[in-house]
């Protein structure tokens, strides 16, 4: 006699299709937590987690703006400015020529008029020193960066050339001091390290 197969469950197709949701929808309630898990896990490796709202593009957006280069590169931006403002926006050369044009309008004073000049000009400098500092440590930053070759040029570049201005101002208040005489003869003949021309 030949062996019958199992006895048919269901006997049309909506009673197995009904079966059917019933079974997956048992198996999910089971494992809704590693299924979660999972769905998360593979948008995340795509690319598309948070993709359908504006929440998750924001934070996407603020992730990117918030990486160690764009930091460092806002401070830099940051301090730049700050050290260019002491200067009034003037190159180191233009600036040092300025302070040079206004000490030697006072040679014929006393030498004491034209200390203080120097002086005046020094204490914005000094309110930017800590900027300046700012940039240095922003630069030892930036050399464990990759791409980062402008942004070392540019504060190469300032912080030098401020430290310059700051050493000359002050070797150059000192030697007035000294032997003014000298130091305007040598404005004459254009002889200072900064200066851009003969005053």
């Amino acid at each position: 006699m030949a062996k019958l197969g199992r006895p048919r469950k269901y006997h049309t197709p909506e009673a197995l299709l009904e079966a059917s949701r019933l079974r997956n929808r048992e198996y999910y309630e089971r494992n809704k937590t590693r299924i979660a898990k999972k769905r998360s896990r593979q948008r995340k490796s795509k690319g598309l987690a948070d993709s359908h709202s504006t929440r998750g593009k924001k934070s996407r957006k603020q992730a990117t703006e918030q990486s160690p280069l764009a930091k460092i590169r806002g401070r830099v931006k940051q301090c730049t400015n700050q050290v260019k403002i002491s200067m009034q926006g003037k190159t180191v050369e233009e600036y040092f020529t300025m302070v040079c044009s206004e000490v030697k309008a006072q040679q014929q004073n006393d030498t004491s008029s034209a200390v203080e000049i120097i002086a005046s000009h020094l204490e914005p400098l000094a309110a930017a020193a800590a900027p300046a500092f700012e940039l240095q440590r922003c630069h030892h930053e930036i050399l464990n960066l990759v791409g980062c070759g402008e942004e070392l040029k540019a504060i190469n570049k300032t912080v030098e050339g401020f430290s310059s201005l700051c050493n000359e101002l002050e070797l150059l208040q000192v030697e007035i001091e000294l032997n003014a005489q000298d130091v305007f003869a040598q404005m004459q003949a254009g002889r200072l390290k900064l200066l851009l021309s003969p005053i």
